[in-house]
């Protein structure tokens, strides 16, 4: 329902103009014979509309109209008068007037076409306030953001920006951001970053970037910045639209972080070295120990110290693995050769091969070569294997890898077990390895054969975890 205030001096005017407009329904009016008794209503109530005649004592239409806007009200308001020169049209819609209205001899017309008027202005003004109001919120969001906002015209000019962002080029207005043109702005031409704009406003390709700049203040920073093209229309390209990151500290800690790791790798190698040349000293004597007329309780004694010396190996055979995981970013792999580079040290003898797997690449550690290892390994060493196959199917949005063999299979309550460390003669620390290298990037890996019917491990690969091989981004 739409509230009208309707403002005439005329008494026997209001009644009819009333009666007219609340014959729709969609309309309720209320009437006042004065300026002055308009004023008061909009004091006491809220409307929608003023529809208000120009000629009236004491203050005029013009008057009441001046008269509200000096209060802000942004509320539609109509003049509806017999006084219709052009002067009075001229200063009504000047002063703030949303429609003017001549009064005229057919009734049934006007009351039509103020009806419509009135219909239309409140939508006008609606559509208004909620386009101010998201306005509002836009600036609000940009201003306050986290990150650097920039806004360019087709020729790069900068033509929006928000504080933050004088930080980041090293500016001290809002002012200088508006004079830089990212094409030719030397900062960012040394840096290379005008060739991704110059990029994105040829080929309307945006995209994720990372760059060092040294800004106005001679700052050098680590500069990551997400861009897209703005258009007019469908097609035309009219600017671009950029956020900006400083990541100078995390790069900084990134950095610091890969030194420490070199420097903990590098000690834990040479202590490695040392001791497997000790452990070699000690089992080479422990051969040398035993012979013929041994007593058996001194051969069960050496036996005994091998078995602990042969542990020792396996536990820093298990450091070096896995303190591997995690050191290297996870990258794009194409299976195919993943699997070819996992079987090349490997002799799979008599055991036959079968592979039906996509034409796919997986974003994983780059050890998931040594996932694949360990799982033909196993399968080689376990007694009475003849196949080993590897198969694929879609799940919902996920690529399920299926690996299997025909041995023995795992027991039913070892299913869980066998990813445990140092669980089983055969597997070792393999599969509790694998299943750390794959968890990096949300793969996850189960057994799900049957026993006595051979090995099933199924590799769950979700979805952004996979691409067409060669295609970056299809899936």
């Amino acid at each position: 329902m739409i509230r009208v205030l309707l403002i005439d001096d005329e008494p026997d005017l209001l009644v009819m103009v009333k009666l007219f407009l609340e014959q729709d329904g969609d309309l309720e009016v209320t009437t006042a014979e004065s300026a002055q008794e308009g004023l008061r209503f909009l004091a006491a109530s809220r409307f929608d509309a003023i529809v208000c005649d120009y000629m009236m004592p004491g203050m005029n239409g013009i008057e009441l109209l001046k008269t509200l806007r000096g209060m802000d009200l942004t509320i539609p308001i109509i003049i509806f008068t017999g006084k219709g020169n052009e002067e009075v049209v001229i200063e009504a819609l000047n002063n703030g007037a949303d429609f003017y209205l001549q009064k005229g001899s057919d009734p049934r017309e006007k009351m039509q076409q103020l009806q419509q008027m009135i219909r239309d202005a409140v939508v006008k003004r609606q559509t208004t306030s909620l386009i101010v109001e998201s306005e509002k919120k836009y600036r609000a969001l940009v201003q306050y953001a986290p990150i650097g906002i920039l806004a360019t015209d087709a020729g790069g000019n900068v033509v929006d920006s928000n504080p933050l962002l004088m930080s980041i080029l090293g500016t001290d207005t809002e002012e200088d951001v508006k004079k830089i043109n990212v094409l030719t702005y030397p900062p960012m031409v040394k840096s290379g970053i005008l060739v991704d704009f110059e990029h994105c406003l040829q080929s309307g390709e945006g995209g994720t970037f990372e760059h060092y700049y040294v800004n106005e203040k001679g700052k050098k920073i680590f500069l990551r910045y997400r861009i897209r093209p703005l258009y007019a229309g469908k097609k035309k390209i009219s600017g671009i639209l950029a956020a900006l990151e400083d990541f100078t500290e995390w790069k900084s800690m990134e950095e610091a972080l890969k030194q420490a790791n070199k420097k903990l790798s590098l000690l834990s190698s040479v202590t490695r070295h040392d001791i497997n040349n000790q452990l070699t000293i000690l089992l080479g004597n422990l051969e040398l120990m035993k012979h013929d007329r041994m007593d058996e309780s001194m051969r069960e004694f050496i036996e005994k110290e091998e078995v602990a010396a042969e542990r020792i190996k396996n536990q820093i055979r298990f450091n070096k693995d896995y303190q591997d995981i995690g050191v290297h970013s996870p990258q794009w792999q194409n299976l195919s050769s993943t699997l070819n580079k996992a079987l090349m040290t490997l002799n799979l003898g008599k055991i036959r091969l079968s592979l039906d797997l996509p034409e796919i690449e997986i974003y994983a550690n780059p050890l998931l070569e040594k996932v694949f290892f360990n799982l033909f390994n196993n399968s080689i060493r376990t007694e009475g294997v003849r196949t080993i196959a590897l198969s694929a199917r879609k799940e919902g949005r996920a690529w399920v890898l299926i690996y299997q063999d025909d041995g023995p299979g795992v027991e039913k309550d070892e299913k869980e077990l066998i990813f445990e460390r140092e669980y089983g003669k055969v597997a070792g620390y393999g599969l509790f390895v694998s299943r750390e290298i794959l968890s990096i990037t949300d793969i996850s890996i189960r057994e799900t054969g049957e026993p006595g019917e051979g090995v099933r491990f199924e590799l769950w690969v979700p979805e952004h975890r996979y691409r067409v091989a060669g295609k970056p981004g299809m899936k």
